[in-house]
């Protein structure tokens, strides 16, 4: 049997669990001294039933800011059916505010509104309800004497829309998850935290890896907004502000196409990332009564993107499908007839290309099409007539259903999991990170994949140096041996998980590491040799983390050179506890790394190490142009902007270029500058397992683990050389799974939610897109010959 591992034979049974009272996990994590060993992590108690909030007096019995779950959403005593569409309702609907404040006296001051109305953020998306009151033009006060002490204003509450005198139809369905104040949405969901912007997004300032993971649809005043049950079309951010004379939110400023509050939603669109749309009790666009102030409508996906012309300002829109096209919605109209249960994918509104600019783009309006390249001298224009008063959709563009891939799991569930008391919740930690990676140059995500249902980027760090984030979800981390297994096993298990000793402490006297571990298989120099044990002595928990990094392994890395894990370190980390900034680049090491992320969520930053980050060596007498150059280090993009100069013949350009780089180098800022920026963070979530190919990212790159919950683990496989070992350890990386138990990425959990046909068909729709997207990359590369 070889020492790299193989799988042919059975394992053992499952772990026992073992329950203990509270008190003995203050006596295992509440201490830290060298002796202390972590025996067992605690298993959870089950989570108690959360009554459903109650209100008095306009408030919260506890006072505080609460989000409401209805569970299950009750069935409706009508067939469900979809939102007719329909024209926007002649008049908005009566809008109540009520102020919850207890034992306030008299209205506010006019001093205090006035202070009110100026605390509204020019680009808040949703506004903040204002009475009208407070928009009135306060009058002039006579001048107090001095003798006389200036009253204090009476503090208003904030106050919330009621839905009583609202006009629309009634709809078919309550939601499952809504709020009344905004507080409560963003602190209990994990996909909306915006307290002002309409856009939950995260990423890259410049929107290069950002997403939206949810949208806020409220205060739009958008004449061109449209809604009905299963599209959505509205108003990116930016450059709204209140109208003084309206009271309104108005587009005042243009909108552009390169922004980042744009781009983002391209990127959702591009890389089929879905967002959560919430629906607010001051959206006009929404045909049917809303009976709480924030809603949450489903799970969409942007279709499409364009920007056009409004009322002389360029604004950016963006048209959303709901996901699951053949169920009802609860804001559709009571006892309107039922979706189409085979939703026609193939009648698409006319594409058309500008002769002016060349840009191609559907007819979205019935009056015609127009060009939606905010840089053509045909922007936004029908028939060569610039639009005036707010056009009709195009039917067929709003009729238009598109096929969302079912294999594609939204990263967050709709419904927040219920709070749990201790610490076994996998969700733990886990709120603000979802399909998260923020990535800067020189680092290049080169293609996201799917692998049944896990999701899969890669970022390039080095040429032929990889590293792959696998995204898990529930429908994967539910299987049998899988994350929640793992980590359940894993806290009632009594493996030996203890903190060991520093090989180099700073201080006098030992120290400890500031997380607890054990190490399986063959020995890993991070722990000495007696501490490693045997796959033949591992929990079944451990050998499943083996199978998942395997496959994981084989999976990302198809040159050939991928040789099996048969090593296997777990970590576990408590509240606070964490790993810096690292490299697993010892000589007695593969090139290949994998690790599985269990528990509480985590950030995995990368950079440069400072040695070949810094250009301290170079100066301006010595500088060679003909010098390979990092890219990413300091100062990279002049080096290189430089050296081409000079390779191209341009001597008095490269003579000036280098001045101006030692100029930059030379500044006292940069000489201090001993580290360079994060070129990669990874948010990793319970179940995730992360890839690293290649040895130059271990020899350039470190890395560093900083966990955000109370409890998680970090299951990382390695190959260790065998040559380097003793022979009498290496029956210690011998390991087998039985080939029924062979973990292949749940292909088979995939498949059974697929017909033959439905297959074929998506076969056939990622075939089409193949070769629309080949298509659109030789018409690139033909106009930037041309223009060459």
């Amino acid at each position: 049997m070889s020492s790299t591992g193989h799988i042919n034979v059975s394992v053992g049974s499952e772990p026992s669990r073992r329950s203990t009272r509270e008190r003995k996990q203050v006596e295992h994590f509440g201490h830290s001294e060298p002796t202390t060993e972590l025996e067992e992590l605690i298993e959870a108690p089950k989570p108690r039933k959360t009554a459903p909030a109650v209100q008095k007096a306009g408030k919260r019995a506890s006072g505080k800011p609460s989000l409401w779950v209805k569970l299950p959403l009750p069935t409706p005593a009508l067939p469900q059916a979809p939102f007719l569409p329909s024209s926007r309702p002649g008049t908005a609907p009566e809008v109540k505010a009520e102020d919850y404040s207890e034992g306030q006296g008299g209205p506010s001051s006019d001093n205090t509104k006035k202070r009110s109305a100026a605390l509204i953020d020019d680009d808040d998306e949703s506004e903040l309800f204002t009475p009208s009151s407070s928009r009135e033009q306060a009058s002039k006060r006579p001048r107090l004497q001095p003798s006389a002490s200036k009253p204090r204003a009476t503090p208003k509450a904030k106050t919330a829309v009621k839905s009583g005198g609202d006009n629309r139809r009634e709809p078919r369905g309550q939601p499952e998850v809504w709020a009344e104040v905004r507080q409560a949405l963003c602190e209990a969901l994990p996909y909306y935290q915006a307290y002002q912007s309409g856009a939950y997004s995260w990423g890259s300032e410049a929107g290069k890896g950002g997403y939206v993971y949810g949208f806020l649809l409220d205060n739009d005043n958008d004449e061109r907004g449209y809604m009905d049950e299963k599209v959505v079309i509205t108003r990116t951010g930016g450059g709204v502000k209140i109208n003084v004379e309206t009271g309104h939110m108005e587009q005042m400023d243009d909108q552009s196409s390169d922004s980042s509050r744009f781009t983002i939603f391209s990127n959702n669109q591009r890389e089929m990332v879905p967002i959560i749309l919430i629906v607010g009790a001051k959206n006009e666009h929404c045909a049917t009564r809303v009976p709480h102030r924030y809603k949450v409508l489903g799970t969409f996906h942007v279709t499409d993107s364009w920007s056009e012309r409004v009322k002389g300002k360029t604004v950016c829109r963006v048209r959303f499908d709901m996901l699951d096209l053949k169920a009802s919605s609860w804001w559709g109209v009571k006892g309107s007839p039922s979706p189409a249960q085979k939703p026609d994918y193939k009648t698409k509104a006319l594409v058309k290309t500008c002769s002016a600019c060349g840009t191609s783009s559907k007819q979205r309006y019935a009056p015609g099409w127009m060009c939606s390249n905010d840089k053509c001298a045909e922007f936004s224009k029908i028939n060569r007539q610039a639009v005036i008063e707010p056009p009709a959709f195009n039917q067929v563009f709003i009729d238009e259903r598109n096929r969302w891939p079912r294999h594609i799991k939204a990263p967050f569930p709709l419904k927040p999991a219920p709070p749990t008391t201790f610490l076994n919740n996998p969700e733990m930690g886990t709120s603000l990170s979802a399909w998260k990676g923020m990535w800067e140059e020189p680092v290049e995500r080169t293609k996201v994949e799917f692998h049944g249902y896990w999701r899969k980027a890669t970022y390039e760090l080095f040429p032929g140096n990889f590293i792959t984030h696998y995204f898990a979800n529930q429908q994967i981390n539910r299987q049998p041996g899988g994350a929640d297994e793992a980590l359940e096993a894993l806290q009632g298990t009594k493996m030996g998980l203890k903190r060991h000793p520093l090989e180099n402490s700073p201080v006098e006297g030992e120290m400890l590491t500031r997380h607890f571990g054990i190490n399986y298989g063959l020995p890993y120099k991070f722990v000495a040799a007696p501490d490693s044990k045997g796959f033949s002595e591992a929990p079944p928990a451990i050998l499943d983390a083996l199978n998942h990094l395997t496959w994981a392994g084989q999976d990302a890395i198809q040159d050939g050179s991928y040789k099996p894990f048969n090593e296997l370190l777990c970590l576990g980390y408590m509240e606070n506890q964490k790993i810096g900034m690292h490299d697993d680049g010892e000589e007695d090491l593969g090139p290949d790394i994998a690790s599985w992320s269990l528990g509480g969520a985590a950030s995995m930053d990368f950079k440069i190490k400072s040695k070949h980050w810094m250009a301290k060596d170079l100066t301006a007498d010595t500088y060679n142009p003909e010098l390979w150059v990092l890219p990413g280090s300091q100062a990279w993009k002049m080096r290189i902007a430089a050296n081409a100069h000079y390779k191209a013949g341009r001597i008095a350009e490269f003579e000036t270029a280098k001045a101006e780089l030692f100029k930059f180098l030379n500044k006292d800022s940069e000489k201090r500058r001993k580290n360079g920026p994060m070129v990669l963070t990874l948010e990793l979530r319970h179940g995730d397992i992360v890839v690293m190919h290649g040895e130059r990212i271990q020899e350039i790159y470190e890395h560093a683990v900083k966990p955000k919950g109370k409890l998680r683990f970090g299951l990382t496989g390695r190959y260790i050389k065998p040559e380097d070992i003793p022979v009498e350890e290496h029956w210690k990386g011998e390991f087998s799974i039985p080939p029924e138990k062979v973990y292949d990425g749940d292909l088979a959990l995939f498949r059974a939610h697929f017909s033959d046909e439905e297959e074929e068909e998506e076969e056939k729709e990622k075939e089409k897109k193949k070769e629309e997207e080949e298509e659109e990359e030789e018409e690139e590369e033909k106009k930037k010959e041309e223009k060459y």
